[in-house]
């Protein structure tokens, strides 16, 4: 199976509240594309969900190394920097998270 069916399986997964089916189908996706920074910003936030922070940031900071200018990694990065205590961190990806979003004017 390529990535696009299992990247839109794992949307599906997260719309219907299937988060660890929506990472199971995250981690065989990023076996076949490590790179993926979609998929790992995606896994990383679920993995904060799950508790293992560590897991999370490694994933997060790959996604924000492999994709600096994508606002959602951005924010995902913030939220669990932020859980895990690090604020000053969180804040500076949070706000570069504000200055990447598209404008709604």
């Amino acid at each position: 199976m390529n990535a696009r069916p299992l990247f839109f399986f794992a949307q599906c997964c997260i719309f219907f509240k299937q988060n660890a089916r929506a990472l199971q189908a995250l981690e065989a996706l990023l076996e076949r594309e490590p790179a993926h920074h979609r998929a790992l910003s995606i896994a990383g936030f679920l993995y904060a969900e799950q508790g293992r922070t560590k897991d999370a940031l490694a994933v997060l900071e790959r996604a924000a190394a492999l994709s600096p200018h994508d606002p959602a990694t951005q924010f995902n990065l913030g939220f669990v920097l932020q859980r895990a205590g690090r604020h000053e961190d969180a804040i500076a990806r949070l706000s570069r998270a504000v200055e990447l979003q598209p404008s709604l004017d």
